[in-house]
């Protein structure tokens, strides 16, 4: 059973009402932190746990979060009455005041969790069409059905290793740092992967996934690169459990890299492979051109994708 989580009182002597105030934040955050998730879940994905150590990755999202809200704080120093609402702040809390809070990094796992949802309703999607078309040929009699399980073993296989990063995603993300709306996501998301396997059939499939994992390769990897950017400037956010991988700088034992942004470069590694198997399979097929529908359709979908982030990141 997991421990209830309390928050410290604070006391109103000894220290300074800045640090009082901010010490007090940071405790109510680690303790909410400790309670409040559980790496059960993500260790049952074999694939996943044995390449990551999730602890690490947990402790970096803390890490990041109190670095950048100690921003935020040293620029509020003095607490105006208007400011005041800043010390309230501590991340995976519930009140909804405080998810005004979200950073950098905050709001980009949660558009990460949307879109994994996304991904998933896309294939879910696409495999209700496949469903639809099968028993259609099935009452007419028809055999002619070859081409649509190249479909349903494309979406079933690629469904697999999104359904892996969302559930990775949704335990290491507290349920308030991440988007309310994971069920509409994934409602888009199947509309997306049903409406052109419909009408499209497998080439239509293939030209959503072409534009989605081309949006998300550039999406991950700017998250990447800021990650590491960070990492190689304050690289005592990123130690706070510094499980295996590690060097020692300054008399501290030191990650020789962000454990999320491996996480993330993996995600993106799994992106680029399905963006590269549906182009693949598009000249494969018996027209290989992509023709002014195909081109306005993959801008149509870049576009959403642009739009569902922004969202995701605020709601």
């Amino acid at each position: 059973m997991m421990p209830r989580c309390y928050s410290r009182p604070i006391s109103v002597f000894s220290r300074p009402l800045f640090v009082r105030r901010f010490s007090a934040t940071v405790s109510n955050r680690e303790e909410k932190f400790s309670c409040e998730r559980s790496l059960d879940a993500v260790v049952s994905i074999p694939s996943l746990s044995k390449k990551f150590d999730f602890a690490q990755i947990q402790a970096e999202l803390q890490g990041v979060w109190e670095w950048e809200y100690g921003k935020l704080a040293l620029k509020h120093q003095g607490f105006k009455k208007k400011d005041s609402a800043v010390v309230k702040a501590s991340y995976g809390a519930s009140e909804e005041e405080e998810r005004k809070y979200w950073f950098y990094l905050d709001q980009e796992m949660s558009s990460n969790c949307a879109g994994e949802a996304g991904a998933v309703g896309i294939y879910q999607g696409a495999l209700s069409a496949v469903r639809l078309w099968g028993k259609y040929y099935q009452n007419v009699g028809t055999t002619n059905i070859g081409a649509w399980e190249e479909v349903r073993f494309f979406a079933e296989e690629h469904l697999q290793t999104e359904s892996e990063h969302l559930e990775a995603l949704l335990k290491l993300v507290p349920r308030s740092m991440r988007t309310s709306y994971l069920s509409t996501w994934r409602g888009f998301g199947w509309t997306l992967g049903f409406l052109p396997t419909f009408v499209g059939r497998g080439r239509g499939l293939y030209f959503t996934v072409h534009a989605v994992e081309s949006f998300v390769e550039g999406h991950y990897l700017s998250q990447v690169q800021w990650l590491r950017k960070v990492h190689k400037e304050e690289p005592e956010i990123f130690s706070k459990v510094g499980l295996g991988r590690t060097i020692i700088k300054k008399g501290r034992s030191m990650p020789l890299d962000s454990e999320l942004a491996r996480f993330l470069e993996h995600c993106c590694s799994d992106e680029v492979e399905h963006k590269e198997d549906a182009q693949r399979r598009l000249l494969r097929g018996s027209s290989s051109k992509i023709g002014v529908v195909g081109r306005l359709w993959a801008v149509a979908v870049t576009y959403g994708c642009r739009v569902g982030v922004a969202l995701s990141k605020r709601i």
